[in-house]
């Protein structure tokens, strides 16, 4: 009859409208669960960049301390270097110098010598 088929006509636009209902709600959430993730995609971009800086950082202050260390090192040697010559130079107005004391002396240099141009190699 009429009447139940306007009924069950009733009936099914209501089923229709609750899916419809469910569709745009899981639609909204679908929407919000994407945004979301941008979000978080975004904030990950974010923390990686700032990890990529302090890495950088780090590597550039381990090399300045790598230079430091070899300029410390040089400066020593100079040092050193000074005193083994105050040292031969006393010994050698009193006529004690030996040929090992030269040796080492030269050695010394030698030694100064590859750290400076170690040390060069570093600045470039």
């Amino acid at each position: 009859t009429l009447q139940e088929e306007r009924q069950e006509a009733g009936a099914e636009l209501e089923r229709l409208r609750a899916h419809a209902a469910e569709d745009a709600g899981a639609s909204a959430r679908c929407a919000a669960a994407s945004r979301k993730a941008e979000a978080e995609e975004e904030s990950a971009r974010t923390w990686e960049m700032a990890a990529h800086d302090h890495r950088k950082e780090r590597d550039e202050l381990r090399e300045e301390v790598e230079l430091l260390r070899s300029l410390a090192e040089y400066e020593l040697s100079c040092a050193r270097s000074a005193v083994a010559a105050e040292a031969q130079t006393a010994a050698a107005s009193r006529g004690e110098v030996a040929e090992q004391q030269v040796e080492a002396a030269a050695e010394e240099r030698r030694r100064q010598r590859g750290l400076a141009e170690e040390i060069i190699a570093l600045q470039r």
